[in-house]
């Protein structure tokens, strides 16, 4: 049975751990999240920094209009099922230090990662396996 904790704000993070999803298996949700969204939230403290680069969080506050996100690098505990972080995912060549603003043709996107519930159905059995996209049948894979 899943413990209860009153979650006081969400985290934002520069990537997504593998340790917030716990060593159980997880059904986890993304859903994209605007740029002046995160900034409000950061403005009004439901979002917490927890990106780990000082670059990184330039970047993300000179994308969310100037709301201020600052470097704080910190473990965060894993989510339980129902919470959610906000993960900053930039794609583009490496920032060069004390970067402000994107380089030409990177970006950073947010999305909302939530926990929807945990999952266990598949541990063993289809550890080595995949599914084939075009039949949708399960293909074993032999080790």
């Amino acid at each position: 049975m899943a413990s209860w904790r009153k979650v006081k704000h969400m985290y934002l993070t520069n990537a997504l751990p593998a340790s917030v999803l716990a060593t159980a298996g997880a059904l986890i949700s993304f859903e994209p999240v605007s740029p002046r969204m995160v900034g409000a939230m950061l403005e009004n403290g439901t979002l917490q920094s927890a990106v780990g680069h000082q670059d990184t969080a330039n970047l993300i506050s000179a994308t969310c209009f100037g709301a201020p996100c600052p470097f704080n690098r910190v473990s965060i505990q894993p989510l339980l099922p129902g919470e959610s972080l906000i993960a900053a995912l930039y794609q583009g060549p490496r920032l060069e230090e004390g970067s402000k603003t994107l380089p030409e043709g990177a970006s950073l996107s947010f999305f909302r990662v939530r926990r929807v519930r945990e999952t266990s159905e598949y541990v063993n059995q289809d550890l080595f396996a995949y599914f084939d996209p075009i039949t949708l049948s399960r293909i074993p894979v032999q080790v």
